[in-house]
């Protein structure tokens, strides 16, 4: 993560998965990589992230059986674009302090 401004940031995210066995099946290595940015301002917050830009996640195996073996070289719909937007309502976290109610069991305590 990157601040470059008082209120801003760029975040970056590579996650992989190495090569491994299960039973009969290899699973070949993946990764991909997720980018993002975010801005406060006043109440309002942005961000905007991209994951797996350059389309490198994969579901990748190869299966062994007693007649036939099965490599399934699969690449994943995993790329997307995502705009989020928050407002906070209530940024002073103040709570109502109305009159008169709660009067008769502050005076008992």
């Amino acid at each position: 993560m990157f601040h470059w401004e008082k209120d801003s940031n760029v975040t970056g995210e590579i996650s992989g998965r190495t090569r491994g066995d299960m039973d009969i099946v290899t699973l070949k290595p993946s990764c991909q990589i997720n980018i993002g940015m975010s801005k406060s301002l006043k109440n309002w917050f942005f961000q905007l992230q991209a994951t797996d830009i350059f389309k490198t996640a994969r579901s990748s195996m190869i299966t062994y059986g007693t007649q036939m073996t099965l490599d399934k070289w699969n690449y994943s719909d995993t790329q997307a674009l995502r705009l989020i937007v928050r407002y906070v309502f209530n940024t002073a976290m103040s709570k109502y302090k109305g009159k008169g109610a709660g009067v008769s069991e502050r005076s008992r305590l």
